[in-house]
């Protein structure tokens, strides 16, 4: 009834039968979508903005499809997507965390648990970002509109990270908005 999912780049977290028991724990209940945290991620989100559902497990927009856990409701309500609109697969989290929150379920990311991921990427960013706005507008209009709000709530909760090791052309206007970005959200 659960699929589990990690990037061929992704090491789960040393303690996988750990992790995986406390997966199928939550997701017997309300949780769709379980992910552990990771320890480099193009995402940085900040838990004191999300809300914590159980200790250290935060609901989340963005539980981070490089290793998680989806439930197969949620698969089987998710739009299909056409690998030649979206090869590269950015953004599909937010299409599923939608299709859970459709079906009345959460996502969140456990940061109990940390699985390891190498920094950047043997691809173009720039690339892999138009097609993941090229697949959201795609979309139909309800999934496209519940995707968009769910990258809205992303930006509210945590930052896109870019750092000068990521290929593209915007990397050092990336890399101060993102250090611009970081220091309002704490002060």
């Amino acid at each position: 009834d659960v699929m589990f999912w990690c990037m061929a780049d992704v090491f789960p977290p040393k303690d996988f039968a750990k992790m995986y028991d406390r997966a199928l724990e939550l997701m017997s209940g309300n949780v769709a979508i379980y992910a552990p945290d990771i320890d480099w991620t193009g995402q940085k989100l900040f838990g004191s903005k999300m809300r914590e559902v159980y200790p250290g497990v935060y609901d989340t927009p963005c539980p981070e499809m490089l290793c998680w856990f989806i439930h197969k409701d949620v698969l089987k309500l998710m739009p299909r997507i056409d690998p030649k609109v979206n090869r590269f697969g950015w953004g599909i989290e937010y299409i599923a965390v939608a299709a859970a929150r459709a079906l009345k379920k959460i996502a969140v990311r456990d940061y109990n648990f940390v699985a390891s991921h190498p920094r950047g990427g043997n691809y173009n960013n720039d690339e892999a970002g138009k097609q993941f706005q090229d697949m959201i507008e795609g979309l139909p209009e309800n999934w496209c509109t519940a995707t968009k709000n769910v990258v809205a709530e992303r930006d509210k909760v945590g930052v896109r990270v870019f750092t000068l090791l990521i290929g593209g052309n915007g990397r050092l206007r990336d890399s101060l908005s993102y250090l611009l970005r970081l220091q309002l959200s704490h002060s």
